[in-house]
């Protein structure tokens, strides 16, 4: 049944023009079956996925199956951090906050970057996603520093508003505000409410949580939007 998606078709017919889509998945490295599983639904809709790889988490299988799938054009590849790792004393988790200088978030990107370099070659898409979305001015001076060229983040995120670093956030969060009372037709009035917002949205979506029951939905939303939608990618939008 696909009831839960009646907010977003009343969203899509009150619109007056297209809009541009692309999926960003996070984690990669994690569950790497789910990740494929994941993979496969969005080919299927004809959706190219930014997939989000944490580095130190990155293995030669991974690599390989990633490289092939971006060689077939049915996913991108970029960087997730380094080692999707908490580095705050207290408050939020964060990889890159606050509490770590300037010269530890270089080590960790640069790192990064040429792990994913030697794993991906070209194919490397020059974005950086922070683990949870969260980062500091000085993460954005060493995204620079290595030539990195686009941040995504999550669209509540203030953006830097640099002149060198293109800032190409998510719009909204598959998995976000679920609890035991959580219903299909809550995600959909999300989405709806994503589609309102912008002319341009970017979904987030984390394979590591995403069961059987949930890529249908997915393959559902994205069956859904496809008349109405622009299908993109995070490096293409920062091309324009």
């Amino acid at each position: 049944m696909t009831d839960w998606l009646d907010p977003v078709r009343a969203a899509l017919d009150a619109r007056s023009k297209p809009f541009d889509l692309f999926v960003r998945d996070d984690d990669g490295g994690w569950d790497d079956d789910a990740l494929v599983a994941l993979l496969d639904t969005c080919a299927m809709t004809g959706t190219v996925v930014d997939v989000a790889v944490i580095p130190d988490a990155l293995d030669d299988d991974l690599a390989v199956s990633l490289s092939e799938r971006a060689a077939a054009g049915v996913a991108r590849v970029h960087q997730h951090g380094r080692a999707h790792t908490n580095h705050e004393p207290e408050g939020r988790r964060c990889e890159f906050g606050a509490s770590r200088s300037y010269a530890q978030q270089l080590d960790d990107i640069g790192a990064g970057q040429a792990r994913l370099r030697d794993a991906f070659g070209a194919r490397l898409d020059s974005v950086f996603t922070p683990p949870w979305n969260r980062c500091v001015e000085a993460t954005a001076d060493a995204l620079v520093a290595c030539e990195i060229a686009v941040l995504s983040r999550d669209v509540s995120a203030v953006p830097f508003g640099r002149a060198d670093l293109t800032e190409i956030p998510v719009t909204v969060d598959w998995m976000a505000k679920r609890d035991a009372a959580w219903t299909p037709s809550q995600l959909g009035a999300r989405l709806a409410a994503g589609l309102d917002r912008t002319d341009t949205v970017g979904v987030m979506l984390h394979h590591a949580v995403t069961d059987a029951d949930e890529r249908d939905r997915i393959a559902e939303f994205l069956g859904l939007v496809r008349p109405w939608a622009r299908p993109t990618t995070i490096a293409r939008l920062a091309d324009r």
